[in-house]
This record gives structure tokens, C-alpha cells and sequence, in this order.
């Protein structure tokens, strides 16, 4: 499973906005709040959960104005997970 939320990046926070002036305070992005499986579940693996996330926010990223994903890693293991797959 996982869950999804609106989100907002302070846009003087982001490194690439530091060349030029950023137009809004606030830069949208969406928030994967949460990502698991069951220990039980065997049909996906973690990645494939992931993907399915990143499937969804694209589809709602223009009505959100998204233009920027965020994860908050629980552990180190995840923040391994989402780094060894954040060309998903």
C-alpha cells in the first residue's frame, strides 16, 4: 500500500533554484507519506509498489500542480530502498 499527500518544498531549500529567484515561497510537490507491504503479500515486490505510487502521481500531478515528489525514509533501509530506486 502506500498513501499520497499534497505537499509543499520551501522553494529557497531547493539547490537548483538557488541561481535564480524563485517566483512563489512555496514550490508543490506530493508526498509519499507511506509505502509497505504485507508480510504476507507476495505479488508485488517494493519496487513495483513504488512504481504503482509514482504511476499515480503522475496522473494527479497536473491537477495538483505538482512538480516535485518527496519521501520522508522511516530508517536507514529505506532511505537505501529509495535511493537504489529513485530512477524507477
Amino acid at each position: 500500500y502506500f498513501t499520497l499527500n499534497a505537499f509543499a518544498i520551501l522553494s529557497n531549500d531547493l539547490p537548483f533554484m538557488a541561481e535564480k529567484k524563485p517566483r512563489y515561497p512555496n514550490s508543490p510537490a506530493v508526498l509519499i507519506g507511506r509505502l509497505a507491504k504485507d508480510l504476507n503479500q507476495n505479488i508485488l515486490s517494493g519496487s513495483e509498489i513504488l512504481y504503482a505510487a509514482l504511476k499515480t502521481v503522475k496522473k494527479i500531478s497536473n491537477e495538483l500542480g505538482a512538480a516535485f515528489v518527496v519521501v520522508h525514509a522511516i530508517n536507514k533501509d529505506a532511505e537505501n530502498f529509495y535511493i537504489k530506486n529513485q530512477y524507477a
